[in-house]
Parts: C-alpha cells; structure tokens; sequence
C-alpha cells in the first residue's frame, strides 16, 4: 500500500493540528482493510489504496463528531468505518460458502 499519513491528512482536509493521530488512525484502517481482504485476494494496489483512505476518513471524522449535551438529534459518524469500502473491496474478494 502507498498510503502514508500526508496522504491521510490531505484526503481528510486535515490543515492543521485538529488533535487527531493520524498515525494510529492509518494503521487501523490498513488493519481494518487487510482484516476484510484476507489472504490471497488479488486487490489492486490502488482499490486498497482507496479503501485505506476511505475508512481512515471515516475513523477520524467519528473521533471528530460530536458526542453532543446539547438538545436535538445529532448525526453521527457511522458505527462501522468499512461500511463505503465493501462494495469497493467486494469484486477482489472471493466468495464464501457456509
């Protein structure tokens, strides 16, 4: 993969210290997306590279949300940051049978 954390920050639109770590933020999603993929799926490097990206995004955004003690209903992050990478990552995966 050719994600790096400048990658990351420019992706995100990250311009200045905003109090996430980005470092960590990378790994858990190259973990996240390497967890999903699995052994010997032929993804091409720049659909991983994009799902990388995608649920980086989706975890610094949730670290950014608000947790709120305000009236009113509140839209937050959602709960699972792979949720816009399956469909993305599902045509190099190998189906399962059960």
């Amino acid at each position: 993969m050719a994600v790096d954390v400048d990658a990351l920050k420019e992706y995100v639109g990250a311009g200045g210290a905003d109090g996430t770590d980005y470092e960590a933020t990378l790994a858990t999603a190259v973990a996240l997306v390497e967890n999903h993929v699995g052994q010997g799926s032929e993804v091409p490097g720049d659909v991983l590279d994009q799902a990388v990206l995608e649920v980086g995004m989706k975890l610094s955004n949730r670290r950014q949300s608000p947790t709120a003690d305000f009236d009113g209903p509140i839209a937050s992050a959602p709960k699972d940051p792979m949720i816009t990478v399956y469909a993305l990552l599902a045509p190099f995966i190998p189906a399962g049978f059960a």
